[in-house]
């Protein structure tokens, strides 16, 4: 009888030791994907707001070029991309520009006095710039730089050409 009784401690303590190592592989598992996934999600976001940022630029700069639409300027001393949009016979003015750490955006009529605090936010940038590029004098550089260093550049070409205010 304690030999029965024995075998059955051996058996209980193994099936409770195979469940415990069960549970703790489980658990190992699930924490390490949880680790993975935030890590994938982190990445695509910082990847997600240089990646809308230039593809935003881009698309305003290419439904934009026609003859001195599409012009490299200022606005109150910071440098900006600006789009001329005729619409009935006034003239409409878009400025795309980086100001107090974000992508901002800047329609008005060209008769207004547009100020960089009047833009809306696009997307929140650690850095952004618009340059002609040194190479092709119809090619704009695109500079992106979001949270953690990773930035994004692009090339635009301009079929009717770059024009200068500032």
């Amino acid at each position: 009888m304690n030999e029965n009784r024995q075998r059955h401690s051996v058996s209980s303590l193994f099936t409770l030791i195979l469940l415990l190592m069960f549970a703790f592989s489980t658990l190992s598992m699930v924490l390490l994907g949880s680790r993975i996934y935030r890590n994938g999600v982190s990445y695509l976001n910082r990847n997600y707001t240089t990646r809308t940022a230039v593809a935003y630029v881009t698309e305003k700069i290419r439904q934009h070029d026609e003859k001195e639409h599409v012009l490299l300027s200022e606005l109150d001393g910071i440098p900006a991309l600006l789009m001329k949009d005729d619409i009935e016979g006034e003239t409409f003015l878009t400025y795309i520009y980086f100001y107090d750490g974000a992508l901002r955006e800047l329609y008005v009529r060209s008769s207004s006095e547009p100020s960089p605090d009047m833009g809306s936010r696009i997307v929140a940038l650690d850095d952004f710039s618009v340059t002609v590029s040194p190479d092709f004098q119809d090619t704009l550089l695109i500079h992106a730089a979001g949270e953690g260093g990773h930035s994004l550049e692009a090339s635009v070409h301009i079929n009717s050409g770059i024009s200068s205010l500032k």
